[in-house]
């Protein structure tokens, strides 16, 4: 009687085919209270916080690791002594100054276009940015200045490593959104969260995919056609 079991002719299998899975890195992070903990390799300062608490992650706006202030988005693939830095530490607070600069930066030369920015350094007691425009500033006029929030573009066709550039683009909006206490949203101010943004570099990563199998460069006519710009 066949054995139902046996596999099929041609059909061969066995246990020496299957590969064990990779060993996971891992770094041993050393709090300042003396306790050690292991988390993956190239973990966040973020992650550390929210796999402590989630109102300790809402606290948090920088790292230090062996004194040395981080962004907390940052990847750490070594040991180290980490400190999650609170708004209302004094290594933190030049962060979200330096942060605010570039905001006000962004919001300026969106209200009005054809400024120029030069320098916005944080400074002691705040921070600033010098503008040169042609009409100066007056009282009256900065009365009526409001902007609800800050837009970052991709333009995918213009870049040569548009993926890596979102990452990047993506750790800044998180980084001012944790700071300023604001959040991220898409172009119908529908929240954005990590899924939504996978999707979003997902699609990025096609795009940049396409362009490179056509051997087409980044920013030539072509290229331009392709997305309509």
């Amino acid at each position: 009687m066949p054995d139902s079991n046996a596999p099929a002719p041609g059909f061969q299998f066995g246990l020496a085919n299957l590969k064990p899975a990779e060993p996971v890195q891992k770094i041993t992070l050393t709090f300042p209270d003396g306790a050690k903990r292991e988390f993956p390799k190239d973990t966040t300062g973020l992650d550390v916080a929210k796999g402590i608490s989630p109102s300790l992650a809402k606290r948090t706006v920088a790292m230090a690791l062996d004194g040395v202030v981080a962004d907390l988005n940052d990847p750490i693939s070594h040991d180290a002594k980490i400190e999650l830095l609170n708004r209302e530490d004094p290594r933190a607070l030049e962060l979200i100054r330096h942060d605010a600069a570039h905001v006000l930066a962004e919001a300026v030369q969106e209200l009005y276009p054809g400024t120029q920015v030069t320098i916005g350094p944080a400074i002691a007691d705040g921070f600033y940015y010098d503008f040169a425009r042609n009409e100066p500033f007056t009282v009256d006029s900065l009365r009526l200045t409001a902007t609800s929030g800050v837009v970052l573009l991709l333009d995918v066709p213009r870049l040569a490593d548009p993926v890596r550039t979102f990452d990047r683009m993506k750790l800044a909006a998180k980084r001012m959104a944790h700071t300023l206490g604001g959040e991220l949203v898409d172009d119908n101010q529908r929240p954005l969260d990590d899924a939504a943004l996978a999707a979003i570099r997902a699609q990025v990563e096609a795009a940049a995919g396409a362009l490179a199998r056509s051997y087409i460069e980044p920013g030539s006519p072509r290229a331009m056609a392709l997305f309509g710009a």
